[in-house]
C-alpha cells in the first residue's frame, strides 16, 4: 500500500511480535490454514462518491480533509506525473463504473474506498494481463469501520466487479479483494527449516520464545554497531532506549563528555532519520530467514490476472540480468555505490533461492493485524529499480542513457547470453 493508505508491515517489522509467535504464525502459513488475499503491484490511490455522484480522490491526509480532488482537480495534478496516464485513465474507469453502481457508503467524506490501480501499457515490476482497480477495503478515517460498512463494503465490490469500462483501447476491470489458497508446503521441509533458522537466531542472542523481535533487535545493535563505541554501558543503554523511543533520552545528553568521533558515531546511530536503517540491519537474520520462507508459499502461487507465469517468470529472469549487466558495464562516479547496492539485493536473492514469483505477495490477518508475505518481490524488485529509476542521489541508468554516455542497448542481446 503506502500513500493515505499506510504502509503494511512486514512481519520482522513488527517488533512488538514475539519468537513464539513466530512459529506459530508459520506452522499456519506453511500448512496453509491461514486466508489470504493477494497483493498486487499497483499504485495506491483513495476514493469515494460524493452526493452528485461524482468521485473524489485523495492521495494525503490534506486532501482527504478537504474532501478529495475533483475528477477535472485530479487529471490537472497528474498531468506531469510520471504516471500521470494511468492515473487519469484509472480515475476515468472509476467515474464511469460511479454511474451504473450504488455508493453506499454515506456522502459525509468519512468512508474512502483504499485501492491500487494497474495499468498493462506502463507496468511496475510485474507485468500484469490486465488493466483494473483492485478494491482493498473501505477506511473511515474518524471512527473504526463497523461490521455494517464491512458488509456494504462486500457487497459493493462484488456489484462493481461485473463493470469493465474501455478506455482508450484497453478495458478496465474493478477487482474485489482476491482470495488466494495457500497449499501445504510442511512436507518439502521448509517449515523445519524455518524452526531450524529461528532457533540459531534466539541461541546466538539469547532469546526464547516469549522475547520480541524488539528484544532480538537491542541485541544486536549492542554487539553490533554500538560495540565499537568507547562508550560507558550506562550511554549505551540510554542509545538503545533513544533508538527505540523509550523514556526521555536525548543525543545531546548521550554525546556530552566524549571526543568529536565519538560523537560523530553516536550521531551516526541514534539520529532519528538513521533509526528505520539500523533497526533493519539488526532484524537482517530474521528478514532473510521471513523472505526465504515467504518465498517457498509464494512458488506454486500465481495472480488472478496474469495469464502465463511462465512466460512472466522468463521476462523477469531477463530483466535481473538486463539489470545486472547495466550495472556490471556502466562506469560513472556512481559505479561503485550502484553495484554496492546491487550485491546487497543479490544476496537476498540468492540466499532465498532465486526464486522468483509471479504474485507480489500475500496479505492475511494475525491478531487483528494486517500483515504481507511477499517473498523475493522486494529484492527483485530494488534490483530492477537500480538501473530504471536509481536510488537516493543515483541516478538510474535510462536517464544516462538519454545522454548517450554509455550506449549498451546494440550490444545487449549478444552480451546477455553470457548470463
Amino acid at each position: 500500500m503506502g500513500s493515505l493508505g499506510g504502509h503494511m508491515n512486514h512481519l520482522w517489522e513488527d517488533l512488538e511480535i514475539t519468537f513464539g509467535e513466530l512459529k506459530e504464525i508459520f506452522s499456519e502459513l506453511c500448512l496453509g490454514n491461514l486466508s489470504a488475499t493477494e497483493k498486487f503491484d499497483g499504485i495506491n490511490l483513495h476514493f469515494r462518491i460524493d452526493s452528485s455522484s461524482n468521485p473524489r480522490f485523495s492521495f494525503n491526509k490534506k486532501q482527504r480533509e478537504a474532501g478529495g480532488l475533483t475528477q477535472a482537480q485530479f487529471n490537472n495534478l497528474m498531468e506531469n506525473h510520471p504516471a500521470g496516464k494511468t492515473f487519469t485513465h484509472a480515475a476515468e474507469a472509476i467515474f464511469r463504473m460511479s454511474k451504473n453502481s450504488r455508493w453506499p457508503f454515506g456522502f459525509s467524506g468519512r468512508n474512502w474506498i483504499n485501492c491500487d490501480v494497474i495499468d498493462t501499457s506502463r507496468p511496475m515490476t510485474l507485468k500484469y494481463d490486465d488493466c483494473a482497480v483492485v478494491l482493498h477495503g473501505v477506511r473511515n478515517f474518524s471512527s473504526e469501520v463497523s461490521d455494517h460498512i464491512i458488509e456494504s463494503f462486500e457487497n459493493y465490490s462484488e456489484e462493481v466487479s461485473k463493470y469493465s469500462v474501455d478506455i482508450d483501447g484497453s478495458s478496465w476491470k474493478f477487482l474485489p479483494p482476491t482470495s488466494v489458497q495457500l497449499t501445504d508446503i510442511t512436507g518439502n521441509g521448509v517449515l523445519s527449516n524455518f524452526y531450524s533458522g529461528l532457533s540459531k537466531i534466539m541461541t546466538a542472542s539469547g532469546c526464547s520464545e516469549s522475547s520480541k523481535i524488539k528484544d532480538f533487535a537491542k541485541t544486536s545493535i549492542l554487539n553490533g554497531p554500538l560495540s565499537k563505541l568507547n562508550i560507558s554501558e550506562s550511554k549505551k543503554s540510554d542509545l538503545i532506549s533513544h533508538i527505540f523511543k523509550e523514556g526521555n533520552t536525548s543525543l545531546l545528553k548521550i554525546k556530552k563528555g566524549t571526543n568529536p568521533i565519538t560523537a560523530k558515531m553516536i550521531s551516526e546511530i541514534g539520529l532519528a532519520k538513521n533509526r528505520s536503517k539500523v533497526i533493519s540491519e539488526a532484524v537482517l537474520p530474521l528478514e532473510i530467514l521471513i523472505t526465504y520462507v515467504g518465498a517457498k508459499i509464494l512458488e506454486n502461487l500465481k495472480s488472478c490476472i496474469i495469464e502465463n507465469p511462465s512466460a512472466e517468470i522468463d521476462r523477469l529472469n531477463s530483466c535481473i540480468k538486463e539489470s545486472i549487466f547495466l550495472t556490471e558495464n556502466y562506469k560513472d562516479r556512481h559505479s561503485i555505490s550502484r553495484k554496492a547496492i546491487m550485491e546487497k539485493y543479490l544476496s537476498k536473492l540468492e540466499q532465498c533461492g532465486n526464486i522468483v514469483p509471479t504474485l507480489e505477495g500475500v496479505v492475511f490477518n494475525w491478531n487483528n493485524k494486517l500483515y504481507k508475505i511477499t517473498g523475493t518481490f522486494a529484492p527483485i524488485n530494488h534490483i530492477l529499480g537500480i538501473t530504471r529509476y536509481g536510488r537516493g542521489h543515483i541516478p538510474p541508468v535510462e536517464k544516462i542513457n538519454e545522454n548517450k554516455e554509455f550506449l549498451w542497448e546494440k550490444e545487449l542481446v549478444n552480451l546477455m547470453a553470457r548470463f
